[in-house]
């Protein structure tokens, strides 16, 4: 029995070390760090990987920069190891809808709302996919840069304060004359963000 108490005390101190790493990869990924974000929670799986909740954020820092097959992995780990936890689903929709899987992204999303009928964060996902799946003959992500974009972004808490820039304003304009502009400027976290708030896919709700 005294055996067990080191142990115990052992596992609880690298619990808390894995926590530590999880905070300071909240931070950095708050930050539009992304790398660094990543190999923090990297670490903090290393040191517990049974928890869902690690491989949930890394798979929105995965996600964030446009890494949808790391993405979906993560997210796929999240699940297994808690499968009754919708937002699992939503990273799973998420990563899957940036692979233009849409079809498999809104049955991800549908899966996730049987456990949380109410979740928004869900049902965005969902009708982001929607819409895209109906769009994908064009551009599948440029009609969200449509004229009604700039009030949704002076409105958003999120994106509001980027309006004051020149610089973010002048590359939203180029993305709605030239959809294909998304590409090159969602390495701004400033566009990435506003490109979450139009299209629904929130990959910023970590744990």
């Amino acid at each position: 029995a005294r055996d067990h108490v080191p142990r115990l005390t052992e596992r609880k101190q690298t619990r808390g070390m894995a926590e530590l790493c999880k905070d300071r990869g909240n931070n950095a990924f708050k930050d539009g760090r992304y790398e660094e974000a990543i190999d923090q929670f990297t670490q903090a799986i290393n040191m517990d990987p049974t928890n869902h909740i690690y491989y949930s954020n890394r798979s929105a820092a995965y996600a964030s920069m446009k890494m949808w097959d790391e993405a979906l992995d993560d997210a796929k780990k999240c699940i297994d190891i808690q499968p009754t936890w919708a937002k699992g689903w939503s990273r799973k929709g998420a990563a899957l809808h940036g692979r233009g899987n849409f079809d498999m992204a809104i049955v991800s999303y549908n899966q996730g709302l049987k456990i949380e009928p109410n979740n928004e964060a869900l049902k965005a996902g969902l009708k982001a996919a929607q819409d895209a799946e109906e769009n994908s003959g064009a551009d599948p992500f440029g009609h969200y840069f449509g004229p009604d974009c700039w009030a949704k972004l002076t409105t958003n808490r999120a994106t509001q304060r980027f309006m004051q820039d020149e610089d973010f304003v002048a590359k939203i304009r180029e993305i709605q004359s030239n959809p294909a502009a998304l590409d090159k400027h969602l390495a701004d976290p400033r566009v990435m963000t506003a490109f979450q708030t139009l299209s629904g896919l929130n990959l910023n709700n970590l744990r």
